[in-house]
């Protein structure tokens, strides 16, 4: 998942609405005041401020006990709620530590609190805060489900989010139930869940973290997809893009549906989607995780096409390889895609190839997966040349299969070069 916590919201709904109650005190100093809370609600049960009062503090306490403490919390928390059932001031707090509790609990468990907290939530329809803990457990409760499940699950929570329309939490909640209602679907299914998404997106154009779940699903779906499909889907991915240009995680969702895309591609549609990559690329020159991103796509791509191709693409993996000249996982892209380079070329271009790829592995001496593209050319290389050249690279590849004594593949790779 992505950067949406649950207990983040919840703990900002209970900072937001608990007026003051909620006191940062340390632990120690708060079970101080729930034992005088406690007494006092004893000696004066039918007095809901001091009950308030009591289950806001517990509340508080409830996210740094154990789970026998959080159990008997949300125990004690019910029995003050009993006692003033129209109270809903009294009830939120029970509403929260049953949705923090699902942290906790078995399927089970959880299908029991979802019911207790729908019931709360019926009790108070009109009461954001405690639908926000029906909408937890019912988002948390559809992970464990079959797909019929989270159909349900999804039906409830549309309804929810009907009731309130601009609540933006209720609103991501429901998106977050679609996300796990796609991962179970078959591609028509996951077609109308999209469509679905996309009346959020409309309704909630301006929200970042809406078209960031949005972007993603749109991901998937172009897995998925024929290339028809798969088209059409990024031009949305495109759109959801130009809203946020900045949003580098958003550009990374629409430079993962290019690559699916392109691999359903014909090869002048692929080279077009590589010119749209390596423009991505250019927009952010200084963002690593997105260039790596972008390199990987690269190299996928690289296998489909020719060595005109497969040398345009290393040429490219050379400059992002060279805007961070110390990070492996982009030299490795490099490495990889001089690899698939070095089948289409002759033997004058192997040589070349397997030059720059023991610069590579000397550079990152450390890193075994560089050295093993090294290892895998000089073993092909090695094919190609007469006694003298085999024998000086046989002699090679035993100086790095010392180096990595435990690495199985390299010894693999040495062994037959020997034969």
């Amino acid at each position: 998942m992505l950067s949406f916590t649950w207990r983040g919201i919840i703990i900002g709904i209970i900072v937001a609405l608990s007026g003051g109650i909620m006191l940062p005190a340390a632990a120690q100093d708060g079970e101080q005041t729930v034992t005088e809370l406690r007494e006092q609600s004893e000696r004066f049960p039918a007095d809901a401020e001091i009950a308030g009062r009591l289950a806001w503090r517990l509340v508080n306490l409830f996210w740094e006990q154990d789970v026998t403490g959080k159990e008997q919390t949300v125990a004690e928390l019910r029995g003050l709620a009993g006692r003033f059932p129209d109270n809903e001031w009294i009830t939120l707090p029970l509403a929260l530590g049953l949705a923090g509790l699902f942290w906790e609990q078995d399927v089970t468990g959880q299908e029991q609190t979802v019911t207790e907290l729908r019931g709360l939530a019926e009790r108070f329809p009109d009461n954001e805060a405690i639908t926000m803990g029906l909408v937890t457990g019912l988002v948390h409760l559809s992970w464990e489900q079959d797909v019929t499940g989270r159909e349900q699950i999804v039906t409830e929570l549309r309804g929810l989010a009907g009731r309130f329309p601009d609540h933006v939490q209720i609103t991501l909640a429901l998106a977050l139930g679609f996300v796990n209602l796609f991962e179970k679907q078959d591609v028509t299914g996951q077609e109308q869940t999209v469509t679905e998404l996309c009346e959020l997106a409309r309704r909630f154009a301006d929200h970042e973290e809406i078209t960031l779940r949005l972007a993603w699903h749109f991901v998937q779906l172009s897995d998925a997809q024929d290339v028809t499909g798969s088209e059409q889907t990024v031009a949305l991915l495109r759109e959801l893009t130009g809203r946020f240009p900045a949003n580098t995680e958003i550009t990374m969702a629409l430079a993962q549906g290019l690559a699916n895309l392109s691999h359903k591609q014909d090869t002048t549609g692929s080279e077009q989607t590589i010119a749209e990559l390596r423009e991505l690329a250019g927009r952010f020159p200084d963002d690593a995780e997105i260039t790596l991103r972008l390199a990987w796509d690269l190299v996928f791509l690289s296998y489909a096409q020719d060595v005109t191709g497969r040398e345009q693409t290393v040429a490219v993996l050379r400059g992002l390889a060279g805007r961070f000249p110390d990070h492996a996982e982009m030299t490795l892209a490099l490495a990889q895609g001089l690899v698939i380079l070095f089948e289409k070329q002759d033997v004058t271009g192997q040589e070349q190839t397997v030059t720059e790829l023991r610069e590579l592995a000397g550079r990152f001496a450390d890193h075994e997966e560089i050295t093993q593209r090294l290892v895998e050319g000089l073993v092909n290389l090695s094919r190609e040349q007469d006694v003298t050249g085999k024998e000086q690279i046989v002699r090679e590849l035993r100086e790095l299969a010392e180096r990595f004594p435990d690495n199985e593949t390299i010894a693999a790779f040495v062994a037959q070069a020997v034969e």
